[in-house]
C-alpha cells in the first residue's frame, strides 16, 4: 500500500548549519519557488484509512535520516535526538548502500538510546529512492526529515507538537 502526503499545514524549522543554499536538495522548502533558504518539515502522512499508524498504540513522529557514507556525522542526528524533550518519536536511518562503518555506529546507539532506531539498509538507489523507502517504513503520525549531517534543538519535536495540537482537528485536512 501506498501513502500519500497531507497537504495540511506544515511545521518549520531552520537547519542549524547554514551549508544549504537555496535550491539544495538537502532539505523541503517552506513554498514551491520561494527565494529563501531551504528548511526541514514535520509531514503528516495520512493512508487510505487515515492517519497512518502501523501498530494499536501508533507513535508521534518518525524521525527519517537517508544516508549514504556518513558514519562521521551521523552523530550529530543521534546526540540531537537524545537531546529531544518530547520523546514520542522513532528514528529511521535508510542506508543507501554506505560501505563505511554506518551500520556499526547505528548498532552501537541502537544498544544505548532511550528511543527507538530502526535500520533499514538498500542499495545504493539515490537519495531520493531511500527517503522514499524510509515513508514506507514509517511508524509514525508524522515524518521529520532530517539530514545525516544535521541537529535539532532540544525543544524542537516538542514544538512541531504544539504547532500541530494548536491546529483544530476539523482543519487538519483541510
Amino acid at each position: 500500500m501506498g501513502y500519500r502526503l497531507n497537504r495540511a499545514p506544515i511545521v518549520r524549522f531552520d537547519c542549524k548549519f547554514k551549508c544549504h543554499g537555496i535550491g539544495s536538495r538537502r532539505h523541503i522548502p517552506y513554498t514551491a519557488g520561494e527565494n529563501i533558504r531551504t528548511k526541514t518539515a514535520a509531514v503528516p502522512r495520512i493512508s487510505q484509512r487515515g492517519l497512518v499508524g502501523m501498530t494499536d498504540t501508533p507513535i508521534f513522529f518518525t524521525v527519517l535520516t537517508p544516508t549514504y557514507n556518513r558514519a562521521g556525522t551521523l552523530h550529530r542526528v543521534y546526540e540531537s535526538l537524545s537531546r529531544q524533550t518530547f520523546r514520542d518519536f522513532e528514528w529511521v536511518v535508510v542506508d543507501d548502500g554506505s560501505t563505511d562503518n554506518t551500520h556499526e555506529s547505528i548498532l552501537g546507539w541502537q544498544a544505548r538510546a532511550g528511543f527507538p532506531i530502526r535500520y533499514v539498509w538498500q542499495n545504493n538507489q539515490h537519495k531520493k529512492t531511500a527517503f522514499n523507502r524510509g515513508v514506507r517504513e514509517a511508524r509514525g503520525q508524522m515524518i521529520v526529515a532530517l539530514d545525516s549531517d544535521d541537529e535539532m534543538p532540544p525543544d524542537a519535536l516538542a514544538t512541531f507538537k504544539n504547532a500541530w495540537d494548536s491546529i483544530p482537528p476539523a482543519r487538519r485536512d483541510a
